[in-house]
């Protein structure tokens, strides 16, 4: 029975480890929410979507300035010797 001790504790730390770790259900939302956390909720989104565009944009110019330096590293190398 010694011998088996060690596992039946690995198993069962492991099932209280499996059932700490389950995700538990969200709470239902009230059908009346209120109003004002619905208006901050669709200004955050609208927020969101501008910070998106915005990165969008610099990863664009980012990307070009890259290209431009990589053409500029290309032609000093052919022709500076």
């Amino acid at each position: 029975m010694k011998s088996k001790l060690p596992y039946l504790l690995l198993a069962l730390a492991a099932s209280a480890g499996l059932w700490v770790a389950l995700p538990t259900p969200a709470p239902a939302q009230a059908a009346d929410e209120d109003p004002a956390v619905v208006a901050l909720v669709a200004e955050i989104v609208n927020q969101q979507a501008t910070l998106q565009t915005n990165q969008n944009s610099m990863d664009e110019k980012i990307a070009a300035i890259g290209e431009d330096v990589r053409q500029a590293r290309l032609w000093a190398a052919r022709g500076g010797k």
